[in-house]
């Protein structure tokens, strides 16, 4: 390769660089004319007419961004930051974004609403004041314009609250809650569990153990050897009354074998009586009947 080859692709590599370096300047004017007009927008006072909190976070931000690009140029030049003016001002903005972000997020349902916008659904569903439901003619309305002028001339401050908000949600949805509510907790009866438990493969857990029974008959033997009763302290007392509990339950959903209910007798019939059989208090003679009186 000769030097006049060498030269040309530098000259290119230049050329490139140049023109690179020239747009990157141009965005970078662009930006600051932007900036500055906003700037000057914001310290003359003009608004945007929107959320006040966004406009206070937003001149915060772009004076942060200024504070920044001003250290990022004196440590490009190296030059020390060390008791620059912009450090202390990046302090102070630092704090103000901090405590900007509690306040956002506790508006944030109120400032989504306001941007996103009422449906006609929505406004229906909200408590609104509804004046056809007003007495046009009556002592209401004039009870209600004594009220107003009552409320005109109170001159308190009352902080804003927030208000709570209708949760949104269709018919569908909160019918498919219903069923899946009413399958769990029917799936969680007895009947169902003991369902479960015969026909499952799985193994049965016992929760009284040997040790409680054995104890429970040395009690028993102890109180019929020495003809006394022994007291229960307070878990004793717990114990014996959940297992009667248990019991009790336990005869209450014991489900016995169905066919045993053929062998009731049917409406209409009635049980035949076994020839020679006497009632008490009344005898009877050789041949079975009733001796009269």
């Amino acid at each position: 390769m000769t030097t006049t080859e060498e030269s040309s692709d530098n000259a290119k590599l230049f050329s490139e660089a140049i023109k690179d370096a020239l747009k990157t300047s141009e965005d970078a004017l662009n930006s600051a004319e932007a900036m500055n007009k906003q700037i000057e927008g914001l310290l003359s006072g003009e608004g945007t007419g929107g959320i006040s909190l966004y406009d206070l976070k937003n001149h915060e931000l772009s004076a942060y961004l200024l504070n920044v690009g001003v250290l990022m140029g004196k440590m490009s030049l190296g030059e020390s930051i060390e008791g620059s003016s912009a450090l202390d001002e990046l302090v102070k903005l630092r704090v103000v974004l901090e405590r900007i972000r509690p306040i956002e997020k506790k508006l944030k349902t109120q400032i989504d609403q306001l941007l996103r916008g009422n449906n006609e659904e929505d406004k229906e569903l909200t408590m609104h004041a509804r004046p056809d439901m007003f007495d046009a003619e009556g002592s209401g309305s004039e009870e209600g314009e004594g009220d107003d002028e009552d409320t005109k001339t109170l001159k308190k401050y009352q902080p804003p609250m927030i208000v709570p908000r209708h949760f949104d949600e269709n018919g569908e949805e909160k019918r498919a809650k219903q069923l899946e509510r009413a399958r769990k907790k029917a799936m969680q009866s007895s009947l169902i569990q003991d369902l479960r438990a015969q026909y499952s493969d799985a193994p049965t857990l016992i929760r009284e153990g040997p040790a409680m029974n054995k104890m429970q008959r040395e009690q028993q033997r102890f109180e019929e050897m020495n003809y006394t009763r022994l007291t229960l302290n307070k878990h004793e007392k717990k114990i014996t009354k959940r297992k009667e509990n248990m019991e009790t339950l336990d005869s209450l959903l014991k489900f016995g074998d169905y066919m045993a209910m053929d062998t009731v007798l049917e409406p209409g019939q009635q049980k035949k009586k076994v020839r020679g059989q006497k009632r008490r208090g009344q005898p009877t003679n050789k041949k079975g009947k009733k001796k009269r009186r």
